[in-house]
């Protein structure tokens, strides 16, 4: 893989806008650092697996190479024994103000089906069953959680972090494509960015 093709695709990541800002849905949108990509060199990443987990390559590069953030932990599973309950993107660390971060990573392409009336139920991904409403409610109501069940306490404490000193936050960045000369598209309280 060439740098140039690294380095744009770190340049990607970064240029493309978070779905929403601020606190929507009940979740903080974690509000990526800015980077001077000057210096920056782009570490291999796997070509092999899905772009979600091409985009915690790229994610974690970034935040190592910022002088805001220390990267404490990143894809760490929480089990119950031998099965596996879920799994904690990143927790981080503001150097600023020490305070301890987890953030939930998604980067997604949604088509607007405009055939939908509810808004947020309009956005759904190339497969049909990846849907904005649905990922949305999972990070909320099931992966943030999941660090509060004993399982999840467990976990973070072996590596010497407590529960209760964790904001939750989703770095949750996204494509939406319409459909070809629709200009009546209306996502509030999406970024129209996107």
């Amino acid at each position: 893989m060439s740098q140039n093709f690294l380095q744009d695709q770190c340049s990607g990541f970064l240029n493309t806008p978070p779905l929403w800002e601020n606190r929507e849905f009940g979740i903080q949108q974690f509000e990526f650092p800015v980077l001077d990509l000057e210096s920056f060199h782009a570490q291999p990443i796997p070509q092999n697996i899905r772009l979600g987990h091409q985009m915690e390559y790229v994610f974690k590069q970034l935040l190592d190479y910022s002088s805001d953030y220390e990267v404490l932990l990143h894809n760490l599973p929480i089990k119950d024994e031998k099965r596996t309950l879920g799994e904690i993107d990143f927790i981080l660390k503001n150097l600023q103000t020490q305070k301890l971060i987890h953030v939930e990573l998604t980067c997604k392409f949604y088509i607007i089906n405009p055939e939908i009336k509810t808004p947020l139920q309009q956005l759904i991904g190339p497969n049909k069953r990846d849907l904005f409403f649905a990922k949305m409610e999972k990070i909320r109501d099931q992966q943030f959680p999941l660090l509060h069940t004993p399982e999840g306490i467990k976990a973070l404490e072996n590596h010497g972090i407590a529960v209760n000193k964790l904001a939750h936050q989703c770095c949750f960045k996204a494509q939406l494509y319409v459909s070809y000369g629709d200009k009546k598209t209306n996502l509030n309280p999406l970024t129209k960015n996107c």
